[in-house]
């Protein structure tokens, strides 16, 4: 990835202790082009079916509702290793450890390179768990 050159929009959605640092480090790399901050969104299915990719970075979580919205609507997804999330998933699926910059790193290379990831979440987990 070159710095300042990626024909790449990333619009992350959500609010946190880090956003300040985050939008800090956008502009430092100089990628604050490319990259635009949007905070906290009531209905995330609305900019799921304007995107191409959710990038879901979790360390810890309870039921991840926004992955299996994604997931409903037809969004690839790339999330951490974690249990709630492996659930979810086909077996043997690629996903990158959370925390791990390198193995997080890489996954998006890939999809920088090679396009969004196959299918590795089962609609009908996602479907069963939040209705169910």
């Amino acid at each position: 990835m070159n710095r300042g050159t990626s024909s790449h929009r990333w619009r992350p959605i959500g609010d946190g202790p880090q956003r300040a640092e985050f939008e800090t480090l956008s502009e430092h790399l100089g990628l604050s082009d490319g990259v635009r901050f949007h905070g906290f969104q009531d209905d995330p299915q609305d900019w799921m079916v304007e995107s191409n990719l959710l990038v879901f970075p979790l360390l810890d979580e309870g039921m991840p509702l926004v992955l299996m919205q994604a997931v409903q609507v037809g969004l690839p997804v790339i999330a951490s290793d974690i249990e709630p999330v492996r659930e979810l998933t086909f077996e043997g699926a690629d996903l990158p450890l959370p925390g791990d910059e390198r193995s997080w790193k890489g996954a998006l290379i890939k999809v920088l390179e090679e396009g969004p990831p196959e299918v590795m979440f089962v609609p009908e987990k996602c479907r069963e768990l939040k209705n169910g």
